[in-house]
């Protein structure tokens, strides 16, 4: 496994980058009452034919879902602080080894219990999702803090639970050894991921896990979404190995170890602007 305390070593970035994520929030320091364009997030009401997978690659260690390359237009991110349009690429989320400390943003000194990053490319400028992420201004990630409400996480989350998070959950078993993928045969919901507050914000980083890229336009929902305890329990329980990839000197019990933290501790805000947009309404999330 690749400790993030080792990263500097492959990538140097991750310590002389000036624009590396997650941040702490805080909100006394954001900027306030900035005019901006509406923030419009665009998804089909439902998308079926994605893939959950335990992804291959050495950065990222837990599930991902891929969204089909055919929905094209359809799922887009633009306006708000952004002047070009984004498609969604997939999503994935990050979880620590407790209900308490599993997000990578942390909002005023304080964390949640998990969070989703919905990653978008530019498609504007780029002609595809590599080469927009090696651009300045290629990438957009959305993040939805997830709680497991307690007496000790006091913060609020929406009392409505997921029913896309669900269904995630129940397939988790078949994807637990990296490498692994199946089918969601039911719809999903995207805007079922989103909270009903879309209250933002908003700054200029990087991807949390390498190549650490500074090419992600950050936009970050206040309020999170509810999950239970069964269900983070759930995200626990994909393998940092694959099956078929054990090594015979090595006790099996090394190889069917768990992801129980997956998150890049905060990063030094070197100066940056978090703009913050206050924003109740649902008007600028479109279904089409």
């Amino acid at each position: 496994m690749l400790d993030p305390a080792l990263w500097y070593e492959d990538y140097p970035i991750s310590l002389i980058g000036c624009r590396q994520s997650p941040i702490n929030i805080e909100r006394q320091q954001c900027i306030e009452n900035i005019i901006l364009p509406e923030l419009r997030i665009e998804h089909p009401p439902s998308i079926t034919g994605l893939r959950l997978r335990n992804p291959m690659d050495q950065s990222y260690f837990g599930w991902r879902v891929d969204i089909p390359y055919d929905f094209g237009d359809k799922t887009i991110i633009s306006g708000g602080p952004l002047s070009h349009r984004y498609k969604l690429i997939q999503f994935h989320a990050h979880w620590g080894e407790n209900c308490d400390c599993g997000s990578e943003h942390i909002l005023d000194g304080r964390s949640f219990s998990a969070e989703l990053h919905f990653v978008y490319w530019n498609i504007d400028l780029y002609q595809s999702p590599r080469q927009a992420s090696i651009s300045k201004d290629g990438l957009v990630v959305v993040g939805v803090f997830m709680n497991v409400s307690s007496e000790k996480n006091c913060i609020a989350a929406e009392t409505i639970k997921s029913e896309s998070i669900k269904v995630i959950c129940d397939l988790l078993p078949t994807i637990k050894y990296k490498g692994s993928f199946t089918l969601i045969e039911r719809p999903l919901n995207i805007f079922d991921l989103f909270p009903s507050n879309r209250s933002y914000f908003t700054y200029l980083g990087s991807l949390t896990t390498p190549p650490l890229y500074e090419t992600v336009t950050w936009i970050i929902f206040e309020d999170p979404i509810s999950i239970d305890e069964e269900q983070l329990r759930m995200f626990r329980t994909v393998s940092y190995y694959q099956k078929n990839n054990f090594d015979a000197d090595f006790p099996y019990e090394i190889y069917d170890t768990n992801v129980e933290n997956n998150i890049r501790s905060v990063q030094p805000l070197n100066g940056r602007k978090i703009i913050y947009v206050a924003n109740d309404s649902e008007k600028n999330f479109r279904k089409i």
